[in-house]
């Protein structure tokens, strides 16, 4: 007997660890966290990051220890509740958090079975010490991406910065869990629910991502993104200064929860009533709207609850019967648009977050023997500077430290350094940071930097310098007052090229870079590549085009048989490009760079260098 009750307990718990710990389901956090990686939010681009401010070619399709980088940051959003080699969704226990109590799920039935930590302190728990499923706090994500920056062989680095997107990726699913009503109300939730409604309709994802909605208050630190202690129970609010639990508490039903003692809010009270088309479409449904207290869709209203099939004969007879959970497809819905943009826009808040920090390293233009430290980020830092230099071997060695506080967007006083002899790429060095950054103590800031001396066109110093541009035929070229800084280029009706006619050599690793803002609608822009040796192979390993939007290059040959690499993108309206082109290898040699486009157009040039 004591077997079967002992089996049965441990039934119910599977049961219940498979059907209710989960909040959003782990295909719903993937698509988000891969959304995220892969699209720029709130001014962040994960891609454009990885390859100016740490030299990551690939960007997102980087491979590091076997995968994407985006792939890591994806797998983390599964990973939170699935991890390896662990029964699933035991950690899902520690994805509540209810702000008016500032506590996580409290157990099975009022008992404390399988009751867990609130998600603003697993997301804070000190490196090393979650359990079970691996270490992914806020604090093991930072550890391991100064491991990545710092460690001395290839493969380390490699495998920490997957481990740095897998835990980022943990980390935002915590975030997206808090837009979950159940969890954020203290609710189990068994059935049927919320959750399995937006697995079912992934395009509400993609929806929510275009008009996403970014935490504005002030960040303490990451638990800031869930609770920012603003809502009590009695004040509830729409903000996006509040955090993403209190504003889901105050605003939604879960399924357990309509009317609840505990949660004073949302009040169905202080509702109208309206119809809807019910979820089969066979009959007219009424429902609750909520256009009162908190979230009012704009005074619009959204719908709050189903009315209750019983009520009617309630109000005849006078029934105590009950309320029935009447959360249905068409709540749902409504939920899902207010909720979903939050979950994305949060959880893409707190990776802009961790890559906040930037920093440089330029020559003194007081003293070429010396160098500045550049914060280039709107936050005070103070801490330690270490200079990193990878060797012949691919070995990574600390060069140097410099202890340096600098203000928000400021540069330090003159440093100088030594450059060893068993540089790999001579002028190349990985600058990390370890310190204060704004309120964030033992943060994490990497760059890589060049402070070799190189070749470069420069437009803010005129159209004149090593490298002159020239126009191949027609079009106009003026100056544009009152645009960005005043040094930004027009060029008007381009039927024909702009031309960067130069002449450099492989193997070197070349870089030539543009700003470019698009007018018009659907206008066409292009970078024509040619090569002295017009019979020479261009293949995709020597040259690799990067840009924040979509890019396709294609080797065309013309009717002679000369090969040029030929690379074009449409952008719509309104919208700013960045280029960069690199030769990585071989032995051909560049002649000419030609940028153009076609239709009656403006294109905006900005920032335009070339170097080496």
């Amino acid at each position: 007997m004591k077997k079967r009750k002992l089996l049965l307990l441990a039934s119910i718990i599977i049961f219940s660890l498979t059907s209710f710990c989960y909040a959003l389901e782990t295909d719903t956090h993937e698509i988000i966290n891969e959304n995220i990686a892969k699209n720029s939010f709130n001014g962040f681009s994960l891609d454009s990051y990885l390859k100016n401010q740490l030299g990551i070619q690939g960007g997102i399709g980087e491979t590091v220890n076997s995968q994407y980088v985006w792939w890591w940051l994806k797998k983390g959003g599964e990973y939170e509740d699935k991890p390896y080699w662990y029964m699933s969704y035991l950690r899902s226990v520690n994805h509540f958090h209810n702000p008016i109590a500032d506590n996580g799920y409290t157990g099975l039935w009022g008992t404390s079975i399988l009751s867990g930590k609130s998600s603003t302190k697993w997301a804070l728990l000190s490196k090393n010490t979650q359990s079970p499923g691996g270490y992914y706090s806020w604090y093991d994500a930072r550890d391991y991406y100064l491991k990545a920056l710092i460690s001395t062989d290839k493969t380390t680095r490699d495998t920490n910065f997957a481990e740095t997107f897998r835990g980022l990726g943990q980390v935002m699913h915590l975030i997206e869990d808090a837009s979950v009503p159940a969890h954020t109300r203290d609710d189990g939730h068994l059935f049927y629910n919320y959750e399995k409604w937006v697995k079912n309709n992934p395009g509400a994802v993609t929806t929510a991502a275009s008009s996403s909605i970014f935490f504005g208050g002030t960040i303490s630190n990451i638990a800031s993104f869930i609770d920012t202690d603003q809502y009590n129970g009695t004040n509830p609010s729409a903000s996006n200064t509040i955090g993403l639990s209190e504003y889901t508490n105050a605003n939604f039903f879960s399924e357990d929860t309509i009317n609840a003692s505990g949660f004073p809010y949302p009040d169905i009270t202080q509702t109208t009533v309206t119809e809807r088309t019910a979820p089969s479409g066979n009959y007219q449904r009424q429902y609750y709207l909520k256009n009162c207290c908190g979230e009012t869709n704009g005074g619009n209203g959204y719908l709050l609850s189903a009315v209750d099939y019983l009520d009617y004969y309630r109000w005849m007879i006078g029934s105590t019967l009950s309320k029935i959970s009447v959360l249905d497809d068409n709540v749902y819905n409504n939920y899902a648009q207010k909720l979903l943009p939050r979950a994305v826009g949060y959880s893409a808040g707190l990776l802009n977050y961790f890559f906040r920090g930037k920093i440089d390293m330029t020559k003194d233009p007081n003293n070429s023997s010396q160098y500045v430290i550049k914060n280039e980020t709107n936050e005070y830092m103070t801490g330690t500077f270490n200079l990193y230099y990878d060797d012949t071997t691919d070995n990574r060695k600390l060069l140097t430290s410099w202890g340096r506080s600098i203000n928000a967007n400021d540069k330090s006083d003159p440093v100088a350094f030594t450059e060893p002899t068993d540089i790999k790429e001579k002028g190349k060095y990985i600058l990390v940071f370890q310190g204060t950054l704004g309120s964030e103590t033992g943060a994490v800031v990497g760059r890589v930097v060049s402070v070799e001396e190189g070749l470069w066109e420069d437009w803010e110093k005129g159209l004149t310098g090593k490298h002159s541009w020239v126009r191949s035929s027609g079009g106009i070229l003026e100056v544009v007052d009152g645009f960005g800084d005043n040094t930004s280029k027009v060029l008007k009706d381009l039927d024909s090229y702009l031309s960067l006619q130069t002449s450099v050599k492989g193997p070197k690793k070349v870089s030539f870079d543009y700003y470019a803002k698009f007018t018009g609608i659907w206008d066409f822009s292009c970078i024509f590549l040619t090569l002295s040796d017009r019979s020479a192979k261009m293949t995709d390993e020597v040259w690799i085009v990067h840009s924040s939007w979509g890019i396709e290059c294609k080797t065309w040959t013309n009717a002679n048989g000369w090969k040029s690499r030929y690379c074009y993108y449409e952008v719509k309206y309104d919208k700013w490009v960045h280029v960069e082109i690199y030769l990585l290898s071989g032995f051909q040699e560049i002649t000419d760079i030609w940028l153009g486009g076609y239709s009656d157009s403006e294109i905006y040039i900005d920032n335009i260098d070339f170097k080496y």
